[in-house]
């Protein structure tokens, strides 16, 4: 790496760094949950909803079945990347 005068960081330790900063904040980091829908209320995004867990391949429920969690917010950011799927659906919204 010739990069002379330039700095090299590693990705994930500033993601964390800046988590931990957001927090401090008052933000809610939400990791490892699969989120499924967008919720909105008078065209407006209002939240999400966790996937639902406990189904068969089918879609049926399991004993096990828990429904997902809703989670509304004043402000809320998708940090999925630009092929993800809820970013997906809301460049085909808006």
């Amino acid at each position: 790496m010739s990069n002379s005068g330039n700095y090299v960081a590693s990705m994930g330790q500033i993601c964390k760094y800046l988590a931990a900063k957001a927090e401090e904040y008052g933000v809610e980091i939400y990791t490892g949950f699969t989120v499924d829908e967008i919720l909105k209320k008078d065209g407006k995004v209002t939240g999400a909803k966790t996937k639902d867990t406990g189904l068969d391949h089918h879609g049926h429920q399991l004993e096990n079945f828990q429904a997902g969690t809703r989670i509304e917010a004043r402000i809320t950011i998708f940090a999925e990347g630009t092929r993800g799927s809820l970013t997906k659906m809301l460049i085909r919204k808006f």
